[in-house]
């Protein structure tokens, strides 16, 4: 991240909606994901991006509400685990999880709009 994100991790895992920022909405879900893998021994790191409201505002953005039929052909067609891996096009996703809470997607080619701090 300190490299402006490069290389960016192509594996599917690691990925699910392509090259990009993946959040959490809080510190405390963060935390848990980071807990998770801390088990494993994954070495990671919590980091904190901010935006403004006006940059937020002005990405192309899509909510995906889990449990929907449109979820399902979201997932199916442009999810790099789930489907077919397609470029989405959007800036900015969101999405229900099952373990954490909101996970927030932003491209890569919105990434130079963040400031950046280790907590």
């Amino acid at each position: 991240m300190e490299e402006g994100g490069a290389p960016w991790p192509t594996n599917a895992l690691r990925g699910q909606w392509g090259e990009g920022l993946y959040a959490w909405e809080t510190k405390a879900e963060a935390q848990a994901y980071l807990d998770t893998y801390l088990s494993r021994g994954i070495s990671m790191s919590i980091l904190e991006f901010k935006i403004s409201r006006a940059q937020l505002s002005a990405l192309k953005t899509h909510t995906i509400i889990v449990g929907t039929e449109e979820a399902t052909l979201f997932f199916g067609k442009y999810s790099r685990i789930y489907g077919e891996g397609a470029a989405h096009g959007f800036d900015y996703l969101k999405a229900q999880t099952g373990n954490y809470g909101v996970e927030h997607f932003f491209s890569k080619d919105a990434f130079h709009l963040f400031n950046a701090r280790k907590l």
